[in-house]
């Protein structure tokens, strides 16, 4: 099979859709444009029980813990100069009322522009929960 490299002169370039801009424009800049998204699940195994009987089942306030714990990272781990995100979207709990549930998840984003920021962002969302879940005697895995 006969390969040829690409030329130095040939650039490829990658366009994303950017609302603000008017048809028919792009924009570029130096360096990253668009940061890194990776998507994690934050399993939540506790006790569930009954609406009357709230001492005994506490899943919901501990993925409530996490939530505003993950929030706080990017203001108190991260160089007010540097660029990161952390973003829960959505909670899968129980559906009735009057019921604590067993497990709940936590789903959501972090996102970077740059690689050192990326790596310190997933060791805090990992540390974050588990500390808070180890406090409340339970241990959510990370997806």
């Amino acid at each position: 099979m006969n390969m040829t490299r690409l030329s130095p002169l040939i650039c490829i370039y990658g366009m994303h859709n950017a609302p603000g801009l008017s048809v028919g424009s792009f924009a570029t800049r130096k360096g990253a444009q668009l940061g890194s998204a990776d998507v994690f699940a934050i399993h939540v195994e506790g006790k569930g029980s009954h609406a009357a009987e709230p001492h005994k089942g506490f899943t919901l306030v501990v993925g409530a813990n996490i939530l505003l714990a993950l929030q706080s990272i990017v203001a108190r781990n991260l160089d007010p100069l540097k660029a990161g995100v952390v973003t829960v979207g959505a909670i899968r709990d129980g559906t009735a009322a009057n019921v604590i549930p067993q497990t709940a998840e936590l789903r959501g984003t972090v996102r970077s522009l740059d690689p050192e920021v990326r790596d310190l962002l997933e060791r805090r969302v990992r540390e974050v929960t588990h500390g808070i879940a180890a406090a409340y005697g339970t241990k959510p895995p990370v997806r």
